[in-house]
């Protein structure tokens, strides 16, 4: 079926499965714009995001991991 519906419409079986994943994955074009139209800037105000750099840099040397493991460890 597959094949015959890609000759028909002039595309690949790939292009196929690949459309039909996205659409029932992640929904219409629309509806994803209206989704991220709807959290844009949703944390602006949060005190943590004004120096981003600095934000990712914290995360980045965070121990809060290898907390984790270790917790899974002796519990």
């Amino acid at each position: 079926m597959l094949h015959a519906r890609a000759r028909s419409t002039g595309t690949t079986v790939s292009e196929l499965v690949c459309t039909v994943v996205r659409e029932y994955y992640l929904g219409d074009l629309e509806e994803r714009r209206k989704t991220v139209q709807a959290i844009v800037g949703m944390w602006k105000d949060r005190d943590e995001f004004e120096d981003p750099e600095g934000y990712i840099r914290n995360l980045r040397n965070d121990t809060r991991l290898e907390r984790l493991k270790a917790d899974e460890h002796s519990g």
